[in-house]
């Protein structure tokens, strides 16, 4: 998929969409780019964007958000794949692994909250 970042801005396929953050990192995976925001204006975890992780498909469209997912509100830090499927990290710690086209959670490790 062709896609370019600039700052807050992906455009995809010559669509562009522009998000309240800037784009710190893209995965292609499955015909979906997955986008983690952050603010760049603050390194402070409690600034950052609240659920800062969308999927986009070709025609530049949000096919999900993360919470639609994992259903809590969190700050994301950091994705990467893992076999096949992609793993985010919130602040706290947790990594959830997750099927991005079934849009389930497959496993979760870290400190959790009961």
């Amino acid at each position: 998929m062709n896609f370019n970042v600039e700052n807050n801005t992906i455009t995809i396929s010559g669509n562009m969409v522009t998000f309240e953050n800037n784009i710190t990192k893209v995965i292609e995976i499955n015909d979906l780019l997955i986008v983690l925001l952050n603010n760049p204006n603050s390194n402070r975890n409690i600034d950052q964007p609240d659920n800062n992780i969308y999927a986009l498909n070709i025609n530049s469209d949000i096919v999900w958000r993360i919470d639609s997912i994992i259903n809590k509100r969190a700050k994301y830090d950091n994705m990467y794949m893992d076999g096949g499927l992609l793993v985010v990290i919130d602040f706290i710690g947790i990594h959830s692994k997750i099927d991005v086209i079934e849009k389930t959670i497959i496993s979760r490790k870290g400190y959790t909250f009961s």
